[in-house]
């Protein structure tokens, strides 16, 4: 038998989704409850990243910065197909869904999938702290 590779770990373990911004636990859109219904809630974690603040939503990009970090939801996904189909016409062209490792709050690393901002950043503003949640509470 071939030793396994990191595709075929992925494979093997349950589909994880990341959820950074209106996706949150305690946002009252729909599409968030769609997710409750599709995935279970795992915990909190981070993944290494920039929060900006598009106005009516985040974005999240990549950062090479260590300290750099995006603070969210971890969700174990039960329907990949229905889930990802739904939220890939949620998020639109301006996001694309990715694969990044998130440190859960127990210390785990855990492979999700994020939907990461992929439109242009013309001085939107850099949400401190990387939490959006305790950035609405601010506004």
């Amino acid at each position: 038998m071939a030793p396994k590779t990191d595709e075929t770990r992925d494979m093997d373990r349950p589909d994880y989704l990341f959820v950074y911004g209106t996706l949150r636990r305690g946002t009252a859109i729909p599409a968030q409850h769609a997710l409750e219904r599709l995935s279970t809630f795992s915990g909190t974690g981070t993944f290494r990243g920039v929060l900006y603040d598009l106005g009516p939503y985040p974005g999240a990009c990549r950062s090479r910065n260590p300290k750099a970090c995006v603070r969210g939801d971890l969700y174990r996904v039960h329907d990949p197909d229905r889930l990802f189909s739904f939220l890939d016409a949620y998020e639109g062209r301006l996001f694309r869904r990715e694969r990044v490792t998130v440190r859960s709050a127990t210390g785990a690393r855990v492979r999700a999938w994020i939907y990461l901002y992929r439109g242009p950043l013309r001085g939107e503003a850099i949400i401190e702290g990387g939490d959006y949640l305790a950035h609405l509470a601010r506004c």
